[in-house]
This record gives C-alpha cells, structure tokens and sequence, in this order.
C-alpha cells in the first residue's frame, strides 16, 4: 500500500485527489463552466447591446482555450460543435464597424443557444465522461513534457471534475473517479469496491489477502476503471442534526418551516429517555432518534459535546430533512436550507450560530455511532516559529531604506482600508474576491495615472503586466524547487535511501536558522540535477519544463509570450465577471473561481506598489512609472539571454 508505484499512477493520483474543483493555474475555464456560462448569456432576458461586446469576445475566447486544451478523445466528441460556437459568435452574433470596433447583433443569440446546447448534450454521454477520463490517463503515462505540460494535465483533471460535477458524483473517498483512480493500482480490497460499485459478483476479501495484487490484468483493470467513472451515486431521502447556540425556542414543543423543525436542547434531551412522551410533545417526532441504544446513552448521563443529546440551556438542536439527494451531498443541501431559513427569517447578531458536527440519518446503513457529533468549534490553528516571517520582512525593509513614518502612516491609511478589505475575503467567496480586486485596482489607477482616463483594464495592462510575467515565473521556479528539496522525496517507499546528492543541494540552497526557507537564486543551477534526480516520480514533468525554461532563451521568451496571451484572456474574464457582479446579468462562480488568485495578485500588487511609493515619498506615478520600466528592461533582459537572476531583481 505504502510502496512508490509507476509514476504515471502517482501523477494520476496526485491530480486525482486534489479536493478543488479547479486546480489548473494556467487561467482557461473548464469546458463545462464556459459552455454552461454561454448558455446563461444567451438565456439573459436583457436586450445585449455594444456594451456587452467585450463580455462575448471574452466568453468565445474562453471557449476556444477550452476546445484547445482538452484531450484528443474528448475533443474528437465535442470540439467540431465548440468550433461552431466560436465561429457564430465572431462571424454573425459581433458584427464590426465600418472603422473599428464591433456591434452585437443581438437576434442571433438564439442561433448561439441552439449551438451552445448541442454542446451541452454532447457532454452529457457516458462517452463524454470515459473520454474524458482516457485523455487523462494517457496524458499522464504520455513522457512528451511539451506535448503535456503539468497545466494541462491539471485542466485535463479539471476537465475530468466538470463532467463529474454534471452528474453529481462527488470526490469523496469513494466516489467513482477516486475509485477508478484506485482501481490502476491494482490492490485486491481496491479491485472489490470497484466490482461492488459496479454490481459485479466478488470474493470475499481477508486480513491475509486486502492488500495483495489482483489476477485482473492491465486492460481488464482499465476496462473495469472505465466503468465505475461512469457511475453515477444513487439519491434517497435524509434526515441531519445540527446544533445552534445560543438560541432559544419560545414554544413548549418544537418550531417548524417547512422541513426544518428546531427543537429545545434541554426539551429533546430529556424526550429521547422516554419515547410515548417524545411522540406526545412533538408535532414532528423524530423517529429515527427513538432507538434503545439512543436511550440508553441519555439514560446514562453519558453525553457530552461529543456524543448523545445534551441537556443545556441556549442550546437548539435542528432537524432538516432533505428528499432525493445524493448521499455525499446531504449534508451540504440540509445547511444551505438551515442557513437559508436562519437568513430570511432573521437572527439577532451573534445568536443561532451553527455549530460544528452533524448527525446523519438515511437510506439504511448501517451507522455503529449514529450520536457522533464532532467537535463544536474547530481546533485552534498550530502557531509555528518558523511560520513567523515579521521579524525578517522588517529588518529588509529598514536595510533597504524603507522607512514608515508617521506622517507616511496617516497617507497609507486609506490604501491599507482596500488591503485589508481585498485579503479579508475568504478564498471561498471567489465573487467577492473579483470585486475586491477590480476595486481596488481602480482606486490605483487614479493614483497612478490620474490623467491618463485609462480603464481599469487598460491600467492593468499598462503597468502590472510586466510584473506579473516575471515574478509568475520567479515563483513557479520557486515552487517546483521547493516542492523538490522540501515536501517530497524521490522514492517515499517506507525504508528507501536518502538520495545524497539531493541532501547536497538542500543543503547548498536552504537557508540558516529555523524554517524550511530557500534560497530560490542559489537553486537556478541545481534545476536540471533535480530533474534527474526525480526521473522517476510524478514531479518531473513540472521540473522538466523548468529546467527547459532556463536552458534556452528561446524557450524562456516563448514562456514570456504564452504568459502575456494568458494575461488577456484573464483579465477578459476579470472584467465580464467585474460587471456582472456589480451591474447584473450572467455572473459564473467557476469563472470566479478560475481567476480568483490571479485577481487576489492584481489587486496586492497595484496596491503594493503604491503603499511603497508613499513609503519612499516618491510620487505614485514616478514610481509606478519607474518599477514598470524596470521590470520591461528584466524580460527584454532575460530574452536576450541575460542573467537568469534578473528573475529576481533588476
């Protein structure tokens, strides 16, 4: 179980078990999210008009990515229909203008709906989904590092998500992907589940046999994998505990809307030791709570936050019961109802909070502790010494000359308010992080370039780009040395050897004093070793395009030139994605999620640049004026074939 297998199979499993649904950072949307946000532009009841020009050259860009970038197999299905699509929305929905410019024709957003859900459809299939997992497979097992570099076997994984997402499978532990991923290591217990999920007949399986490799064979396993990908969970009807504080229910016996029904702690605990009484208050008798073993431990004055029902004051147990849903996604469905009926109806601030831990009741399994709460309230975050990077930030900017006064202070005061609002966002709410970011890079803009009457877009361009390009690469190399010397080792098989030449570089290139820090300069010459070190784990591919990065120029500019095409294509969908969530109309939450770190970026680094021209008491324009400049005059550098450390500095 524990053993290194063949690193395609690590690879698939690393892309495989990742929990985000998107986890390529190359900024392309999933095939699905796109097709899915075109479908809603063209369902839009409002009349589209020039204003919404930029919105669909941006969404057929996106589409034409897409259609690019996914598999061979997949795109044998799709990728003729995705073509149609693009051609109908540049050729007849956008019509140009005698000089420049385009207008949008709007009756031909029908012509697009029609063609847009012949897509839809044609992702709908068994085969889509198989396809889909095929050119995944293969773009592992594929050692053409150019052909397939690491981003786009993480959008063929994302791709493999969206379609899953579609039919409601979930990536949970035993969910069909993790299962067929599972399936290729070939383990007898993992064969099993498979044969189980899929109906058919299998031998039992023992302590002296979990573990042992089956008697399928390498095609009987991927036909079998094929299967199960395919798979889709069965749905039945729920029941889910959850528990609130403080709060009360100022009725004797329960509260009820619709299917959620909040009951007294103090009420329901004592209830549950006396079943005739429990059917006799409650209006809706929690039935699948009245059991001996429930009672027994009420009985037993064994409860605590833990286990059982607890007998306190401020304490309301609530009751959601959920219909025709898949089991892996009760829970969630059963909390967006609470919240949504806690919202509408309105609490006072700081009461009827929601605690951790659910209870789950449903479709008959068997449950051995069916009063396992969980904890309440999570466990505090561990603090870490080496996590504590403050004193070291503050001695470089005071040997760099980068002094904060006080009167700089009450200047930096209303930058910092936009800081503090954008890094607040919870990483989860990838909406409010666009709006968070767009604002505040139009604040910037009228610092920076305050008579230029630049859109916020045209300013990011203009003087964010070039930065973006160079430390984009400066922490990829980062990333792909650290995640080499650091987090992983070439063979983690249990017993295996340290590798001594690896020992050597992550001795040359870490940093005294506590902490796993870096050195990212010193490791630019150990890039290639590296990669030879790791030969043969998953990691390669990412090492190997690195290391051919920073072997030629020819290579490294071509880098630069994918970087600034990408550029476009994000910022087009930051601003599509900007002006639906404040004006309305067709907001996608993947195409949020897509970019939310490259907007979270955008964002610190306008603002950055501006706090650090206050800071030195420069004007903000000379001084953005001046960074931009220099980070041109690095990539024509490092174009021309200069030193690669001016990845790092000017």
């Amino acid at each position: 179980m524990f053993e290194q297998r063949d690193r395609w199979l690590e690879e698939l499993d690393e892309y495989a078990g990742r929990k985000e649904t998107i986890t390529c950072t190359a900024g392309r949307m999933p095939l699905t999210a796109i097709v899915d946000e075109i479908s809603n532009a063209c369902a839009d009841a409002r009349e589209h008009t020039g204003q919404q020009v930029r919105d669909w050259q941006s969404m057929a860009s996106d589409l034409d990515e897409a259609a690019a970038w996914i598999g061979p197999r997949l795109q044998t299905l799709v990728g003729s229909k995705a073509k149609v699509v693009h051609q109908t929305i540049m050729n007849q929905l956008l019509v140009p203008k005698r000089k420049t410019g385009y207008n949008l024709e709007d009756s031909v957003r029908p012509v697009v709906a029609g063609h847009i859900d012949t897509v839809a459809k044609a992702l709908e299939p068994d085969e889509a989904l198989v396809a889909a997992w095929s050119d995944l497979v293969e773009a592992c097992r594929d050692t053409d590092f150019a052909k397939y570099p690491h981003e786009r076997v993480a959008y063929l994984r994302d791709t493999l998500v969206g379609l899953s997402d579609l039919r409601r499978q979930g990536r949970w532990f035993w969910s069909p992907m993790s299962t067929a991923v599972k399936v290729l290591f070939g383990h007898a217990s993992s064969v099993r589940d498979a044969q189980l999920m899929v109906g058919d007949p299998v031998d039992p399986i023992t302590p002296e046999n979990f573990n042992a490799p089956t008697n399928l064979t390498d095609s009987e396993l991927a036909t079998l994998a094929k299967r199960c990908i395919v798979q889709t969970p069965a749905t039945g009807d729920y029941v889910v505990w959850f528990r609130l504080h403080p709060a009360f229910v100022k009725v004797y016996e329960c509260l009820t809307h619709g299917n959620v029904t909040f009951y007294d702690a103090q009420q329901l605990a004592s209830a549950l030791c006396d079943h005739e009484r429990a059917r006799e208050t409650f209006s809706v008798v929690p039935e699948e709570l009245l059991t001996d073993k429930i009672r027994e431990l009420q009985l037993s004055n064994d409860m605590d936050e833990f286990s059982g029902f607890e007998y306190l004051p401020q304490l309301v147990y609530a009751r959601v019961a959920v219909d025709g849903v898949e089991r892996h996604r009760a829970v969630e469905m059963a909390r967006l109802y609470l919240d949504t009926v806690l919202a509408v109806a309105g609490v006072p601030e700081g009461m009827w909070q929601v605690l951790g831990g659910t209870l789950l009741f449903g479709d008959g399994s068997y449950n051995p502790r069916p009063t396992e709460w969980g904890r309440k309230r999570p466990m505090p975050n561990p603090v870490f010494f080496e996590n504590d990077y403050f004193s070291t930030n503050l001695r470089e900017m005071t040997a760099d000359g980068f002094l904060i006064t006080s009167e700089r202070a009450q200047q930096l005061q209303p930058v910092l308010a936009l800081l503090n609002a954008l890094i607040s966002v919870p990483r989860e709410d990838p909406q409010a992080i666009v709006t968070a970011a767009v604002r505040a890079i139009e604040h910037c803009n009228t610092w920076v370039a305050p008579h230029e009457k630049y859109r916020w877009y045209a300013f990011a361009e203009e003087y964010l780009f070039d930065e973006f390009a160079v430390t984009a690469l400066a922490k990829r190399i980062g990333n792909d040395v650290f995640a080499a010397v650091v987090q992983h080792r070439p063979d983690r098989t249990p017993g295996a050897s340290d590798d001594p030449a690896l020992r050597a570089i992550q001795n040359d290139i870490e940093e005294s004093g506590w902490g796993s820090r870096i050195d990212v300069r010193k490791a630019l010459p150990h890039v290639g070793a590296l990669r030879q070190i790791y030969s043969k784990h998953w990691l390669v591919r990412q090492l190997s395009e690195t290391d051919d990065i920073l072997r030629s120029t020819t290579v490294l500019g071509s880098s630069f030139d994918a970087e600034f095409r990408l550029l476009d294509g994000r910022v087009g969908r930051l601003t599509r994605s900007r002006n639906a969530a404040i004006h309305g109309g067709t907001l996608s939450t993947a195409a949020c999620e897509s970019i939310a770190d490259f907007a979270l970026a955008m964002g610190r680094s306008a603002l950055n640049t501006v706090i650090r021209a206050i800071v030195t008491g420069e004007t903000v324009s000379t001084y953005a004026t001046r960074q931009r400049d220099q980070y041109r005059r690095r990539i024509d550098n490092l174009r021309q074939g200069g030193d690669l450390k001016y990845l790092f500095s000017s």
